[in-house]
């Protein structure tokens, strides 16, 4: 899943209150997931020495999101 990160666009780091980070942020969207699909990325993450900034869970139905995740290499 890591190979679907992108650079955060400067309004979302705006939206969430990211423009003070001082380094890159990056983004990885998953669309219509489960929560444990969430979970996974997140863990993924931490063990690739990422800090996580900021998740956003919006909920499609039950159990199932559209999860964004933004982070910085650590």
């Amino acid at each position: 899943m890591l190979e679907n990160k992108t650079l955060a666009k400067d309004s979302d780091l705006e939206k969430y209150h990211l423009t003070d980070v001082g380094a890159e942020v990056f983004v990885i969207k998953l669309f219509k997931v489960i929560e444990e699909r969430c979970d996974e990325l997140d863990y993924q993450l931490e063990e690739e020495g990422y800090d996580i900034l900021h998740q956003e869970y919006i909920r499609v139905a039950t159990s199932i999101y559209n999860y964004e995740v933004y982070f910085l290499i650590n």
